[in-house]
């Protein structure tokens, strides 16, 4: 069974391994390429601009303390 990101991109990917050890996007979001387009963007979904942080910071702090783990279990420093 194929992942949802394998089946979402199956005409640009090349090759799959047995893992992803990282993953290289390209591209443009030209949808929040710049300021006034991201303020927009996130007025559309009623987020003021200065509250962005409240709802970044949650993934961020997950994103970092997975990769301290796993660097910690692999005897890595991060």
């Amino acid at each position: 069974m194929k992942s949802e990101l394998l089946q979402r991109c199956e005409g640009g990917i090349e090759g799959v391994l047995g893992c992803f050890d990282r993953v290289v996007v390209t591209g443009a979001l030209t949808e929040v390429t710049h300021p006034e387009a991201m303020a927009a963007m996130r007025r559309g979904d009623n987020i003021r601009c200065f509250e962005i942080g409240q709802f970044a910071e949650p993934p961020k702090a997950g994103l970092r303390n997975n990769a301290s783990q796993r660097g910690e279990a692999g005897g890595g420093v991060l």
